[in-house]
């Protein structure tokens, strides 16, 4: 299967998933965002409701500016003060 097709297919799925209910997406910041930026770009972009943002960070502005520089569309950022808190 080429690119193109596999573009196809995997827009379908969600645009199958979207469909539904729509559920909050919840991703972590690092090491997942920043380990495929262009995959959670074109996820958050399309995704039909929420997206929120968790990463063990404390510096709130560098966390801003990490997701604006991925071009990640997010609509709450949290930052959790230790693992145990995620």
């Amino acid at each position: 299967m080429n690119l193109k097709d596999q573009i196809k297919q995997v827009g379908d799925a969600l645009v199958e998933v979207v469909s539904q209910p729509h559920p909050t997406l919840a991703i972590d910041l690092d090491g997942c965002v920043d380990e495929c930026p262009s995959f959670f770009n074109i996820l958050t972009h399309v995704w039909p409701s929420d997206v929120i943002v968790i990463t063990f960070r404390t510096d709130r502005v560098k966390a801003i500016a990490d997701l604006k520089k991925y071009g990640i569309r997010y609509t709450d950022l949290v930052l959790a003060p230790s693992f145990e808190a995620k």
